[in-house]
Formats: structure tokens, C-alpha cells, sequence
């Protein structure tokens, strides 16, 4: 008979710290965002898209659980209707088209981080191209759950998307990004750590052969795969939408090639 804690201990603690990021949801709750804008025009949502291959999902240590689906990007569909500032009917409003480039989850039993590549257009009545951005969210707290940190993506994103549609309306100056939203990647992406690990108990073995216990914990630890969120080239939204190109538009840049790093590496 061997001393120490039970193998069914181990089991509880096993599930106990597999559980302890992601036990609080996965999913994203639609909430009404206060904004900080003065409403000038009325304004609608287009139905909300999601690039092929988009979702990416690392799990380091932690269940795979939390990749965004379409259930979330209906949840900030939900959002960014909630939150229209002045609403008008959609033949007679300017309309928001928003497209989820990218959206990276990544967890371990300690903590985790999201990072999203966006893009969004504003078209008037007449379905002329009025203004167009792509933007990176990103949010990473170990007191947030996987639900948690795409909740607080999703107001950033509706926040910034809202606010500028508006400045731009108005004539005023674009304000400065709302809080976990970024002009650029690589700004971003200094908000989620380059490493993440998880503690796990080790469930066969951790005694000799006396019973005695010889370590009940490993480490396991992987790179956050940041780089597939990365978007090098622009939607072009005249041919998204089927938008006639002004004479003096500028043509679209060539594609790029996407950033690389995924999978990523797990270290045993």
C-alpha cells in the first residue's frame, strides 16, 4: 500500500486546475455599450462576416475550449445593434459592414488573451464607400475567463466602430482608440504574453516504489501563436459589397502573405 494522497485526489486536482481558466464560460454575452460620441446621423448594421479560417484556437495545458464561433460574432452583431447611437431605417441610413479578420484565443490554467483583426466600412444611403479601417483588439487578464475576455473585445470593438462612424459623420476629427483596440499589430500584440504555461499534477507516477511521493506537478508550456492573427493586406470593399470604384479611388495593394506561427509549439 503506498502513503500519501489518493490517485482519486489527483484526479480531482487534475480537473480542478484544468477547469480553473475556462470554468466560467466560453461564450460572449451581448450587453448595451455606453459610448463617448455626440450622434449626428442614423446609422445600421449590416450582417456581420467572418473570413474563412479566422478562428484560431491554443490551448496550452487547458481544455480546447473557447475558439470563436458564429454564435459569438452573432453576439456582437447583437452588440453593435444594441448599441446604435441614432437609429434609422437601413434604405435610409448609413450602414456598417464589419468583417472578423481574425480572432485568436489562447488559454492556459493561469491565464489568457485574445487578439482580433477587424475591418469595417461606412456606406451612405446612395451605397457610396464613406470610410474604412481595419483595427486589431486584443485583451489579456488572468481574472477574466475565456467569455470574459471576448466580452471585453467585443466593447472595444463596439465602442471604436460606433464612435468613428460618427466622428466621421459629424466633420469631427477621429478620437483616440477606445480601451483593448489598436491601429496596428504589432500594438496589439504586445498585450498578449509570448508564452503561457499550465501546472498540472502528474496523475500515473509521482512515487516510488515505497509509496512514497516523489513530485505530483509538470509543466506545461506552449507559444501563443500570436502571429495567425496577423492581417498583411486590406478587404477591398468596393468588391466586397459591389460598390462601383470612383475614377480616382486607389487601386487595391496586393496580397500579402498572412503571419505564420501556428500551430504553435507545446513544450512537454
Amino acid at each position: 500500500m503506498r502513503c500519501g494522497p489518493s490517485r482519486g485526489l489527483d484526479w480531482l486536482v487534475l480537473l480542478s486546475a484544468l477547469l480553473a481558466f475556462t470554468a466560467f464560460g466560453c461564450s460572449a454575452r451581448a450587453k448595451t455599450v455606453t459610448l463617448n460620441v455626440q450622434a449626428t446621423q442614423p446609422v445600421s448594421v449590416s450582417p456581420l462576416e467572418m473570413d474563412p479560417g479566422a478562428a484560431q484556437l491554443v490551448a496550452v495545458g487547458s481544455y480546447k475550449v473557447g475558439k470563436y464561433k458564429s454564435k459569438d460574432l452573432g453576439t456582437l452583431q447583437t452588440m453593435l445593434e444594441r448599441t446604435i447611437p441614432m437609429r434609422g431605417a437601413p434604405e435610409e441610413s448609413f450602414r456598417i459592414h464589419l468583417v472578423v479578420r481574425s480572432f485568436l484565443i489562447v488559454h492556459s490554467n493561469e491565464k489568457g488573451a485574445g487578439l482580433a483583426c477587424i475591418a469595417w466600412a461606412l456606406t451612405n444611403p446612395e451605397q457610396e464607400l464613406v470610410f474604412d479601417e481595419q483595427f486589431y483588439a486584443a485583451r489579456a487578464s488572468p481574472p477574466l475567463s475565456v467569455s470574459g475576455i471576448k466580452n471585453r473585445m467585443h466593447e472595444g470593438i463596439t465602442k471604436r466602430v460606433h464612435q468613428r462612424a460618427q466622428d466621421v459623420l459629424s466633420g469631427r476629427p477621429l478620437g483616440s482608440p477606445p480601451e483593448d483596440t489598436y491601429d496596428d499589430f504589432e500594438r496589439a500584440a504586445s498585450r498578449v504574453p509570448d508564452r503561457f504555461k499550465s501546472e498540472l499534477p502528474t496523475i500515473f507516477g509521482g512515487y516510488d516504489q515505497w509509496g512514497n511521493q516523489t513530485g505530483i506537478w509538470r509543466t506545461v508550456a506552449g507559444q501563443s501563436g500570436e502571429e495567425s492573427a496577423r492581417r498583411c493586406d486590406r478587404i477591398d470593399w468596393y468588391a466586397r459589397l459591389g460598390i462601383a470604384r470612383p475614377p480616382d479611388a486607389p487601386e487595391p495593394a496586393p496580397a500579402l502573405p498572412q503571419g505564420t506561427g501556428y500551430p504553435p509549439t507545446v513544450d512537454p
